[in-house]
């Protein structure tokens, strides 16, 4: 391509050469030599005169362009670009490879030196222009004092003698540095695909919803992927879920779930236990399936988000369904389905006079030494608790199970459910008490059944532990440890929130600039520059708590206090100034600062530009010698 560009008006190269061949049969073969040099000095003339305009635009994409003698070993500089002039790269000469390669030990990367002498071996780029148009490689070559990606490449020139070729060197860094971090970042977001793909396992869909804002991103799971895909970003989630589920939920279920489904209604749930459960039907392709709903709150240090997943249940509820149906006539099977998951125990009880027995019970459960029958239920539970429940839970218990809060659940909700932990051969398992009222023959009875959940529970506490530690990395600043932009924006949409809807915040702001970065980066290279961000960033860490500061920009930190933590801050800033006014004189770190305190501005960002503007002014002072 180059070889057109160059060479194509107002005479070919081909002619060029052509008519350079004729004229040689007429001059004696001592002058042959002389008579080639001549034309390599010519055809650049050749292209200064008639060929500028083109040929130096062309080349101008290229740091150096030689047209080079395969046959002879003789090369002449066409272009080089104006900053390169004094890099001592060779203009001409007998010998290219040698030439060449003095100049490559010096400024070809070390690592990329061997494959650069092997690609370039006279033989091998002689044998294999013979047969191909094209010949190139990649590598890095220090350019400007760092190492930068260049393409270097081989075009052949159509000749009657010799084996001519144009040999050009271009600058492809910014390509190659934009594809690294393109496969570094879609490596990681592929890792984090494939741990939430197996945790998701139990669902079709999965969404993640920040209930400060109620944006969410929804994922969904479908059989033979490797990855969870975000299916759809949206923003208000609980009223947007209640129009789809108005198109898409049964309509006998659908009163139901838009009674149960809204904001305050699972708040409320969760703050009272961990979770909070919906099962109904799902129109699909025309045909009503069980979904099951479960909303989980992640850990606080993970902000105010909940994760919501959908499963599909309807193999389970229709083989339930169906064993109802055919245990209708047994009382024994109707207490069993009043109840689900696997019991360990089962109680009938007397709503009226508390008397009980123990229909059936696992030898674990039975090594407890738990009464099997008795004329008063809940009192006689109460005691066994104090010796077989997790100490920790049993204040949890004990204010929960009572006979009026058991009745009084059943009768709104139809069900009474309570969590704890059962000590079982001196271990603590997860248990689900269940009740329920059925009729039978001599009245309504009360069946209480204790259900094993553990395994669940604690797959349940593992995925939520793995979501927590999947976005704390989404929040993290991979080169210092700080937390990143990302995080910083969730506090101050947490903290405009506030402002706006109250109750009114107290914080403060405090903007830092790391001095002198940018002629570290030009004189020493990015690796000293990421050293001496992370120097900068331990330094902070070293004034104050990790949880406060941001690194926002390439150079830039922030800390946010709020409450008691800015005393911590405003005593964290003096200490840096103290610190700046002793290293000034020795030319060493300094890292400018400016901080602000919210004075009932409408914004966050209008605080954070007053601190910026002081931190401004501070690396001004900074930068005015002692």
């Amino acid at each position: 391509m180059v070889q057109g560009y160059l060479f194509f008006q107002p005479i070919s190269l081909e002619d060029s050469v052509k008519r350079f061949n004729e004229d040689e049969k007429r001059i004696p073969h001592e002058l042959h030599e002389e008579r080639e040099q001549a034309l390599l000095k010519a055809m650049r003339n050749f292209n200064a005169i008639y060929s500028d305009n083109v040929a130096r635009d062309l080349a101008s994409d290229f740091l150096v362009l030689y047209l080079i003698n395969l046959s002879t070993g003789r090369f002449s500089q066409f272009s080089i670009l104006e900053k390169y002039q004094e890099s001592g790269l060779p203009e001409d000469g007998d010998d290219y490879i040698s030439s060449m390669m003095d100049y490559a030990k010096r400024m070809i990367v070390p690592e990329d030196l061997p494959f650069v002498r092997r690609k370039l071996a006279p033989a091998r780029i002689r044998d294999y222009m013979a047969d191909h148009a094209v010949y190139g490689l990649t590598f890095q070559m220090f350019l400007s004092g760092k190492p930068t990606y260049v393409y270097a490449t081989f075009r052949k020139l159509e000749t009657d003698r010799d084996l001519m070729v144009l040999f050009g060197v271009r600058n492809i860094d910014d390509q190659m540095r934009v594809k690294e971090k393109i496969s570094a970042e879609r490596r990681k977001s592929l890792t984090y695909a494939h741990i939430a793909r197996a945790l998701s396992l139990d669902f079709a869909n999965l969404f993640y919803v920040d209930l400060d804002t109620e944006r969410f991103i929804e994922y969904s799971s479908s059989a033979g992927k490797e990855s969870l895909a975000v299916e759809r970003r949206g923003s208000d989630f609980f009223r947007q879920s209640l129009r789809d589920a108005k198109k898409r939920i049964h309509p006998d279920d659908y009163p139901m779930f838009q009674d149960s489904f809204n904001k305050p209604n699972i708040l409320d749930t969760l703050d009272r236990q961990q979770s909070f459960s919906l099962t109904y039907r799902l129109m699909q392709d025309g045909v009503p399936n069980y979904m099951s709903m479960k909303v989980s709150r992640l850990p606080e240090d993970a902000g105010n988000h909940i994760i919501v997943g959908v499963s599909n249940v309807d193999e389970q509820m229709r083989h339930r369904e169906e064993l109802e149906r055919v245990k209708e006539e047994h009382i024994t099977y109707s207490r069993i389905s009043a109840l689900s998951g696997e019991y360990v125990a089962i109680y009938t009880v007397d709503p009226v006079t508390s008397r009980f027995s123990e229909y059936s019970s696992t030898s674990g459960y039975d090594t407890l030494g738990i009464t099997k029958g008795g004329e008063d239920f809940f009192g006689q539970s109460r005691e066994n608790a104090k010796d077989n429940i997790c100490p920790d839970d049993l204040d949890h218990f004990f204010s929960r199970f009572t006979r009026e809060n058991v009745l009084t659940d059943i009768r709104e909700n139809g069900l009474f459910t309570l969590d704890y932990r059962l000590m079982i051969g001196g271990v603590p398992r997860f248990v689900r008490l269940k009740a329920a009222l059925i009729e039978e023959k001599d009245g309504p009875q009360l069946i209480i059944g204790v259900n094993d959940i553990d395994s669940r529970v604690r797959r349940e506490q593992e995925y939520e532990r793995i979501i927590a530690d999947a976005l704390e990395k989404v929040n993290q600043d991979s080169l210092t440890g700080l937390q990143n932009k990302h995080a910083y924006v969730n506090v101050e949409a947490r903290l405009n929130a506030r402002i706006e809807n109250g109750p009114t915040p107290d914080f403060l702001i405090a903007v830092f600039d790391l001095n002198g970065l940018k002629k570290v980066n030009d004189t020493l290279g990015h690796h000293a520059g990421d050293r001496l961000i992370i120097a900068a960033a331990n330094e902070l860490l070293d004034l104050f708590p990790s949880g406060l500061v941001f690194r926002v920009g390439g150079d830039e930190f922030a800390a946010v206090a709020e409450g008691p933590d800015i005393p911590v801050v405003e005593n964290g800033v003096q200490e840096l100034s103290r610190r700046n006014a002793k290293r000034k004189a020795g030319g060493e770190l300094l890292i400018a600062c400016g901080c602000a305190r919210y004075a009932g501005e409408h914004s966050v960002a209008s605080v954070f530009e007053r601190a910026d503007v002081k931190m401004y002014e501070n690396k001004k002072k900074l930068k005015t010698r002692p």
